[in-house]
């Protein structure tokens, strides 16, 4: 990945030999993307971005790119790309089913418990803090299996209320038929 702006900005940052390593790889590798490990620079493929988060297949077609850090649902959780080209992106609120009730540091929402890319197999499997899994495959980022846990507690909520609620008032019919039954004159 090749961070955005001039090379003069990005090694002035650093120490001379730093300085000197940036300015060299700008110099033979003047775009992001990937490039084959045998010398030359010419890229197997590029990209017009620039991402801190990049699990690359060694198959060196397919990428996912995680999103920057989302500041809110629909901010990207991570994408799909092959040979370069989006396939399929996810923003966060496609993840989690609990927005108000993720934690939030200062500015970030951190919606996700754990992330991780299966090279051999070509998956990216993600877990999130509301409860939900999920695995992708990493070819052309299709959800190959779901858990929505999150989902199963939202319809559990008001279910639970009503069996409560049902309960409640099924005890109280019975005490006041018992308490009507009991009374010496039968009025309430």
């Amino acid at each position: 990945m090749i961070a955005p702006g001039a090379v003069q900005g990005e090694s002035n940052r650093w120490n001379a030999a730093k300085s000197a390593e940036i300015q060299a790889i700008r110099a033979k590798y003047p775009r992001s993307g990937l490039y084959p490990n045998d010398g030359t620079a010419e890229p197997l493929w590029t990209v017009n971005w620039y991402a801190y988060d990049v699990e690359v297949a060694s198959d060196g077609v397919h990428l996912v790119r995680r999103g920057p850090g989302a500041e809110t649902a629909e901010d990207e959780a991570f994408s799909f790309f092959a040979d370069g080209k989006l396939c399929r992106t996810y923003k966060v609120s496609d993840l989690i089913d609990f927005k108000l009730l993720l934690p939030r540091s200062e500015s970030r929402l951190n919606w996700s418990a754990d992330e991780y890319f299966d090279d051999a197999r070509l998956t990216y499997t993600v877990s999130t803090t509301d409860g939900n899994s999920f695995v992708f495959n990493a070819l052309d980022g299709r959800i190959l299996s779901s858990s929505r846990v999150a989902r199963v507690k939202l319809w559990a909520v008001p279910i639970m209320a009503v069996m409560i609620l049902g309960a409640f008032i099924f005890v109280a019919v019975r005490l006041r038929k018992t308490y009507r039954s009991s009374a010496p004159t039968g009025e309430w």
